[in-house]
């Protein structure tokens, strides 16, 4: 078995040739679809579009999403708990193994370093989890911009 490295910017053009010269099983590197809503927000989540069956257009993330990721009710929770469930089932599927093998996934969760730390008048401890969220895109601004992920 060998391995080849192509840059990034120019895989687009070789993956196509690639696919000729070799079969399927010899190639682990394919051009793969942008992840699916499911994929990134959890099952059920759909984008819906204006006058579909909500009143405007939006995404949509059925609480059984939300439960799945470890929210118990989401019906009380709070957004921060919203935020998290979201990331849980994010980071499930947006992962540097994925983002290895597809070009099209511009983002990594991972986890960070968990720490200790006190707050309040009476230094309660806090346990700190963090989670990493890189976002990679072609090199043609200094800001972040959703729409080039």
């Amino acid at each position: 078995m060998f391995r080849f490295y192509i840059k990034v910017e120019h895989l687009h053009k070789f993956s196509f040739q690639l696919q000729r010269i070799y079969s399927p099983h010899q190639i682990r590197f394919l051009k793969m679809s942008e992840p699916s809503f499911i994929q990134v927000f959890g099952t059920g989540a759909i984008r819906l579009a204006s006058g579909g069956t909500a009143l405007s257009a939006g995404l949509f993330i059925p609480d059984s999403a939300l439960t799945t990721a470890g929210l118990t009710t989401p019906t009380t929770a709070t957004a921060e708990g919203h935020l998290v469930a979201i990331v849980k089932n994010a980071e499930s599927y947006l992962t540097q193994a994925n983002f290895d093998v597809n070009i099209d996934q511009s983002l990594v969760i991972a986890d960070g370093f968990s720490s200790f730390t006190t707050r309040g008048t009476d230094n309660t401890a806090y346990r700190q989890d963090q989670k990493t969220i890189s976002l990679a895109k072609i090199d043609t601004a200094s800001t972040i911009n959703p729409g080039d992920y």
